[in-house]
């Protein structure tokens, strides 16, 4: 077993199982599956000093990556409001004219 798989384990046993949250678990979880694991042979190839540096290193970078994702999502969802808003912008405009059409045609 090679340092890093000791360290990884050793993380996994004291700070995982000592988290009182389940959804800091659950990140660890994500974490250890999504950025560490994957990347393994990235963070053997390393010339960071530690383990830990290689690991924070690697969880920074995955973090990055999901705050792209994110505001990806955050401008489409941005687009599609500033659809729907001028939509009813428009819709209110249509329905302003219309009651004062019916109003004309109720005081004739």
């Amino acid at each position: 077993m090679n340092r890093r798989t000791e360290v990884m384990d050793e993380l996994r046993r004291e700070i995982r199982n000592a988290l009182v949250d389940p959804h800091n678990k659950e990140a660890f979880n994500l974490l250890y599956k999504q950025a560490w694991y994957p990347e393994e042979a990235a963070m053997g190839n390393s010339s960071l000093p530690t383990v830990l540096d290689k690991l924070c290193m690697v969880a920074n970078i995955h973090t990055r990556k999901q705050i792209e994702v994110l505001k990806d999502e955050i401008s489409k969802r941005q687009v599609k409001i500033e659809s729907i808003r001028n939509k009813i912008i428009h819709l209110e405009a249509k329905m302003e004219e219309q009651n004062q059409q019916l109003e004309n045609n109720l005081s004739k």
